[in-house]
């Protein structure tokens, strides 16, 4: 290793000229000033990476899921449309039922559930075979099967939603209410992981008029004789009082 002659330590401190070229190092030497490059580097990270460095940006916050009342909003919404479409399928608007119709001795059937952002969404309707003596008992054997079949889980029911035929009731009135069957469709759903306190009945009358039953009311309904069913006692007035996020 030799020592720098003071020819070469000039041209490292700040540049001199030798008669056939101009050596510079700026004109007070900030070309070997990394503070400023320093600055412009982070500068440029700033623009394009990030405080993070990388590229893109922060990822958006996800949704928020729906409140209580959004949901509630959301079940009765859907109700109501399984039920215009069971109405659909007789052909007859609310009011009352030909009962020499076919379709007024048929029940339809359809599920309302929560999908994984917790919005309410429907299943169905189908028409349900019946089954008994009578015919007047229904078999959602298939309509469960149906729903598995897509994917669904059963502890994510929220609701059932059916008609009462009109043409198979003696007195349209007793059936404004959900039957002993219908109670015993609810359990058999929360046997199989629905919530009871978020659960309701969705019952479509003779008269095309939907009413709202919720699973936690269920003994102010099992608890009445025909004549206070005739009467009215505890019926719902629509859709309102239920709660599918159980609050």
């Amino acid at each position: 290793m030799r020592e720098l002659t003071k020819k070469e330590l000039e041209l490292i401190g700040g540049g001199y000229n030798t008669g056939e070229i101009v050596v510079t190092g700026g004109d007070d030497g900030d070309w070997g000033d990394w503070g400023d490059w320093g600055d412009w580097w982070g500068d440029y990270g700033d623009d394009y990476g990030g405080d993070s460095g990388g590229g893109g940006g922060d990822e958006p916050p996800p949704p928020e899921p729906p409140t209580c009342e959004q949901q509630e909003a959301q079940a009765d919404e859907r109700a109501r449309s399984v039920a215009d479409q069971i109405n659909a399928a007789f052909g007859i608007t609310p009011g009352g039922f030909d009962l020499n119709n076919y379709n007024a001795r048929s029940e339809y059937g359809g599920i309302l559930y929560r999908d994984a952002a917790g919005n309410i969404q429907s299943f169905g309707p189908q028409e349900l075979p019946s089954v008994g003596v009578t015919g007047q008992l229904f078999d959602t054997t298939q309509l469960y099967a149906d729903f598995d079949a897509a994917g669904l889980d059963r502890s994510t029911i929220v609701g059932n939603v059916h008609n009462h035929p009109a043409g198979l009731m003696s007195d349209i009135e007793l059936n404004r209410y959900p039957s002993s069957a219908d109670w015993g469709k609810a359990a058999g759903d929360i046997a199989a992981g629905a919530n009871a306190a978020t659960y309701s009945l969705y019952i479509l009358d003779g008269n095309g008029n939907l009413r709202e039953f919720a699973y936690s009311d269920r003994a102010l309904y099992e608890g009445l004789t025909d004549q206070q069913k005739r009467e009215g006692v505890n019926l719902p007035d629509g859709t309102a009082g239920g709660q599918p996020c159980g609050n």
